[in-house]
């Protein structure tokens, strides 16, 4: 059992609570999580009465009663809606977790053309807008992020077209800058496994995307939210990113079973990253419909509208066509199992399936395309982005990006 405390009690009100386990017969370990105490009751080999946690929830400093059958009560008990955006602010609201597929998609590193990506990503039907503005990076030499006057871009052109905002934070500074501009807060992959920084980010009070350290266990993850969760995180999604494995075709291992089991131990929703362990645009299709196949409820994408120009990530960047052409392609996965996907393109008339226009005879070149043989994407040879490359040269693909 885990009693948490209301983080303004009195110190005799926090030895009351002591007292009163002692003579339910349990002894008492004190948790610190970020700003908030725990006590972890340990009974002393018999079991606790009944009315254990009744007699625990009357006492003034008890803000809750959790069961510690589950490592993880707290993740074990999230909320399975996520609501971002306020209306009351004049934010739009979308609601994470539902039946609907969501889709988010944003420029790894915002750059000068963040309001065109913006539109872009707006007229592709996705209801988040992502963009890296703080970067943590293996290299030192490699572009960190362009910080809150990125922040404050972002914000500029995601209010334009109406769109939530996902960014990450990397430290107590850039958290401090971001709370009052950012919808989502993110936990990259790099500080999945921070504590501390887990805590510090909790305490804030906001909902958080949580990607998943690429070396931890789906058991590790569920860890880390709870230290989220229990320093004051009202809300959280999970976020699958791929995990480091032997494999050198792909940046990273997408691993759809933590999907399932994640889902199997929390209700709070799940993400899928596909853009990171795909390492080349190619891969990034197949790998977001296999997530929403899995069960995923909604998708982290990066997309840029002129990838030649990203400050980092370029190879794995979906420009404006290819993002609609996901688009229409989780629309009909999410169909497939049950889900809903609104796909409201707005002026991508070209990318729609050769079967759906009617004005020309289907050629065998149209079917390779749309099954994806040519070109996953559906980008043919001399029509891509000059970073596009077959996924047999992947490896040469693999950088140092943050994820």
């Amino acid at each position: 059992m885990i009693v948490l405390l209301d983080p303004h009690a009195s110190s005799a009100q926090v030895a009351a609570v002591e007292a009163e386990l002692a003579r339910l017969g349990a002894g008492a370990r004190r948790v610190q999580g970020g700003t908030r105490i725990a006590l972890e009751a340990q009974a002393m080999g018999i079991p606790l009465a009944r009315d254990a946690r009744e007699r625990l929830l009357a006492l003034p400093a008890v803000d809750d009663v959790l069961d510690a059958k589950s490592p993880h009560p707290r993740a074990s008990s999230a909320p399975r809606l996520v609501v971002v955006g306020d209306r009351t602010l004049g934010k739009p609201e979308v609601v994470l977790g539902g039946a609907e597929v969501v889709l988010c998609a944003g420029p790894c590193a915002v750059d000068e053309t963040i309001a065109d990506g913006a539109r872009m990503v707006r007229a592709a039907s996705a209801k988040l807008l992502r963009g890296g503005t703080w970067k943590p990076r293996t290299s030192p030499y490699s572009f960190q992020g362009g910080g809150k006057r990125a922040l404050l871009d972002l914000r500029g052109a995601a209010d334009a077209v109406g769109l939530p905002i996902v960014v990450e934070v990397v430290d107590e500074e850039s958290l401090e800058a971001a709370e009052p501009h950012v919808d989502l807060l993110q936990i990259g992959a790099r500080n999945g496994q921070n504590y501390a920084f887990l805590s510090t980010v909790g305490a804030a009070r906001r909902p958080v995307l949580l990607k998943r350290a690429p070396g931890a266990t789906v058991h590790e993850w569920l860890l880390a939210a709870e230290h989220l969760l229990l320093a004051g995180c009202p809300a959280l999604v999970f976020c699958e990113r791929g995990i480091r494995t032997f494999e050198p075709g792909s940046r990273y291992t997408l691993d759809l079973a933590a999907v399932t089991l994640a889902r199997a131990a929390s209700p709070a929703p799940i993400f899928v990253d596909p853009s990171h362990p795909a390492g080349t645009r190619a891969l990034v299709l197949p790998l977001a419909l296999a997530g929403v196949a899995a069960g995923a409820d909604g998708l982290l994408v990066e997309a840029h509208p002129d990838p030649g120009r990203a400050r980092s990530d370029a190879a794995q960047a979906l420009t404006g066509d290819d993002l609609a052409r996901l688009s229409l392609c989780v629309a009909s996965v999410a169909g497939a199992v049950g889900r809903r996907y609104a796909c409201e393109l707005v002026n991508h008339e070209s990318i729609t399936h050769s079967h759906e226009r009617p004005d020309r005879p289907v050629t065998p070149e149209d079917r390779r395309r749309d099954r994806g043989a040519d070109g996953i994407l559906g980008i043919q040879a001399g029509h891509g982005s000059d970073v596009d490359r077959p996924v047999p040269h992947a490896p040469a693909l693999v950088g140092p990006g943050a994820g």
